[in-house]
């Protein structure tokens, strides 16, 4: 049995090592730096905002300070019951391009931050859409950079993983579990240079949009009802023939995803199965899988010397991930057992919420 796990360690930790090489020195990083960039396009700026209060203001201050400036910048508060409106009001600016309006409810059959972006989309007058979470800050040249991705690579979607901010062990412990798994089996830069449909990835906290395929694909409608409707969008615009690109925010674009270790453990949960779009089975064996030859080689190598193999390549794995998603190697390393703890019971969890469509968000069931 030992033996067993041994190998199990070995070549699954060897293989997501080889794509954490790759993404290595080939991964697409939206850099914070100037671009030569005309901005005489417009771009919406798209916000769902629903008990953002702790985040918004800083969202609006960084869109505000972008250096490309044919923006327009419209927030929807969708039924929020914290102080998301009032800081809206409160919000003041010497520009126009700000827009500011009250989400309608939310219809049957609707999961809502889809509704909310399906307004926003309709409000919409820019060439490009660009729909951000509102718990996402930008740095200067953040739009000027993915703009011009989108123009020199004629794309029609281009999705950013935010660098990921921290505050608490509990997040610690939750959060860089989504980089691991983006860096560990997806080779990034073939999201847009395969046509292989297998290549796939999406973050809804940063997704932007030719409004023309926007609305070709049908727009949030066509996912109404999708928990992951970020995937849904990326599978649709490479089924369509279309191209699209996914990115690291590296030092350009942060999210504040989470505020502590039960909010982390739901949100993760919400997603993690449902974005596989796998059967039950197939993601139980994954789920089981990757525990194991994460976290039985750091109990096993005080029986059996030779699972120091195994342990090196983790940690050597954990720096990589690291260093791509900007994260402290220290706690990646010193956690990493903890964390594959925690993905064990996300996994099962997920597929439980999901079963029984119990799967809750803002104060929301999906």
């Amino acid at each position: 049995m030992i033996d067993a796990v041994f190998y199990i360690a070995l070549v699954f930790n060897s293989v997501c090592f080889m794509v954490l090489v790759y993404n290595l020195f080939t991964a697409p990083l939206v850099q914070n730096k100037h671009v030569e960039i005309d901005d005489d396009e417009l771009v919406s700026v798209l916000i769902p905002a629903r008990n953002e209060a702790a985040n918004i203001k800083n969202c609006l201050i960084s869109i505000k300070n972008q250096s490309y400036k044919n923006l327009e910048i419209i927030v929807l508060n969708d039924e929020s019951t914290d102080e998301t409106e009032a800081i809206l009001s409160e919000f003041k600016s010497d520009e126009t391009r700000f827009r500011f309006i009250n989400g309608e409810a939310k219809p049957e059959g609707w999961i809502g931050k889809n509704w909310a972006c399906h307004q926003l989309g309709n409000e919409a007058n820019g060439k490009f859409l660009l729909f951000v979470d509102a718990d996402v800050t930008l740095k200067e040249h953040a739009i000027s950079q993915t703009i011009s991705a989108m123009q020199k690579n004629n794309l029609s979607m281009l999705s950013v993983f935010p660098t990921q901010w921290m505050n608490t062990f509990g997040e610690y412990l939750v959060v860089p579990l989504m980089n691991w798994l983006l860096l560990s089996f997806l080779p990034l830069k073939q999201v847009f240079a395969s046509n292989n449909k297998s290549f796939v990835a999406a973050n809804g906290q940063f997704l932007l949009f030719k409004k023309s395929v926007y609305k070709k694909l049908g727009g949030h409608e066509k996912v109404k009802d999708k928990v992951v409707e970020d995937m849904e969008f990326a599978r649709a615009v490479k089924n369509s023939g279309e191209k699209m690109m996914t990115l690291l925010g590296w030092n350009s674009i942060y999210c504040k995803m989470y505020s502590g270790f039960r909010e982390s453990i739901n949100g993760f949960s919400k997603n993690f199965f449902p974005g596989f779009n796998i059967s039950y089975l197939a993601f139980s064996v994954f789920v089981i899988f990757a525990f194991s030859a994460n976290y039985h080689p750091f109990i096993l190598v005080f029986i059996n010397s030779l699972f120091i193999y195994p342990v090196l390549i983790v940690v050597s794995a954990r720096m990589i991930i690291s260093h791509l998603s900007k994260q402290n190697i220290f706690f990646n390393t010193a956690l990493h057992p903890f964390q594959f703890l925690i993905m064990l019971f996300v996994g099962i969890k997920s597929m439980i919420d999901t079963k029984r469509k119990k799967v809750e968000w803002k104060g929301r069931l999906i």
